[in-house]
């Protein structure tokens, strides 16, 4: 996690972000949402025993990189994507997005790009550790499209899209719902699967 970073230990959302912490957060221009901030800091949602929960409903969230993840966001919390889209500032340098154990994550028609770089744990990309519910998401332009580990069993998943440069799904987890699933533009494997049991397509 960056020096420079927000810890968010209540609710929270774009527009809460822009009043509440100017110096690291401020308005932007998007094509997808109605709502922009582009962030010089990294977001660490707190645990949910203290209330961490961030919502970004309707929102462009642009993380603003000075190189490969010099900012990111973890969630320790609640955390909910719904028409919203997790981005960079540039297609040069990407992000991380790390979902820990015992959080929840909620998408839906959303999108994420810039995500991850290699395939060192930590800076995979979308890197989920908790179940999770996830429905009509695109991921474009990281390494992996998105990693489930061994914490994030019984997720949910349907109508992903990934386009990116690595694996699209990468999975340790068991006891998974898939329903719908595009996978293109891989350069190394489109699905890694680490447990071949209790998967449902």
């Amino acid at each position: 996690m960056a020096s420079n970073t927000i810890n968010i230990t209540g609710a929270a959302n774009c527009s809460s972000l822009l009043n509440d912490v100017p110096a690291a957060v401020a308005a932007c221009t998007s094509n997808f949402a109605g709502t922009c901030i582009s962030v010089n800091a990294s977001i660490n949602v707190t645990d949910r025993s203290v209330g961490g929960n961030l919502t970004l409903d309707g929102c462009e969230l642009r993380l603003n990189q000075t190189s490969r993840g010099s900012v990111g966001i973890v969630s320790w919390g609640n955390m909910t994507l719904n028409k919203a889209n997790v981005t960079t500032n540039t297609n040069s340098y990407s992000t991380t997005f790390i979902v820990k154990t015992n959080s929840n994550l909620s998408v839906k028609d959303s999108f994420a790009s810039n995500l991850g770089w290699t395939y060192t744990v930590g800076n995979r990309g979308l890197e989920i550790s908790t179940p999770s519910v996830i429905n009509n998401f695109t991921v474009r332009n990281g390494y992996y499209g998105i990693v489930l580990l061994n914490g994030a069993n019984s997720t949910n998943i349907s109508n992903i899209v990934t386009n990116i440069g690595g694996i699209g799904f990468y999975s340790e987890a068991s006891n998974i719902t898939v329903n719908g699933f595009i996978i293109s533009n891989q350069t190394s494997h489109g699905l890694h699967l680490k447990i071949l049991m209790a998967y449902t397509w």
